[in-house]
């Protein structure tokens, strides 16, 4: 089946319905089995994650860190929301929280399974096209 672990503060957000957005997600790209991590974290732990990781000293949105091989191609990996970048996003595009963290958590789990804007332009292209028609899935919710 499709296990999501969910850890870190989610204030303002329905774990429940963190957890079936999720797997709305992973059923719409065709998962079966699948597991995956995800974590809300604070402005500075995005933040250390971001440097250490990605050489990039700055706050960011959403990190992905992949996880499937293939001996175990349904551990999917772990999916870190900085709830601080998501909530100013929302003010700053007069959206939802709620439409914020759907919009973080598809970008997040495209990423784990494989697609990636930073290679080319038509991977962003790809990418992009990829991120709208999963959004459709969740109607007015995600606009």
């Amino acid at each position: 089946g499709l296990v999501v672990d969910i850890c870190g503060s989610t204030d303002g957000l329905n774990r429940h319905l963190v957890r079936r957005w999720s797997k709305m997600i992973l059923r719409h790209l065709g998962l079966k089995r699948a597991e995956l991590s995800l974590a809300f974290v604070t402005d500075p732990t995005i933040q250390s994650l971001n440097c250490h990781y990605r050489s990039k000293d700055k706050t960011t949105d959403v990190l992905s860190f992949p996880l499937a091989d293939k001996m175990y191609p349904f551990l999917m990996g772990d999916v870190v929301v900085s709830t601080d970048t998501a909530r100013r996003q929302a003010i700053r595009r007069e959206q939802k929280f709620d439409v914020v963290i759907i919009r973080l958590l598809i970008h997040g789990i495209l990423h784990l399974v494989g697609y990636d804007h930073e290679i080319s332009r038509s991977e962003a292209v790809r990418m992009g096209k990829k991120e709208r028609e999963v959004r459709t899935l969740f109607g007015d919710l995600a606009r």
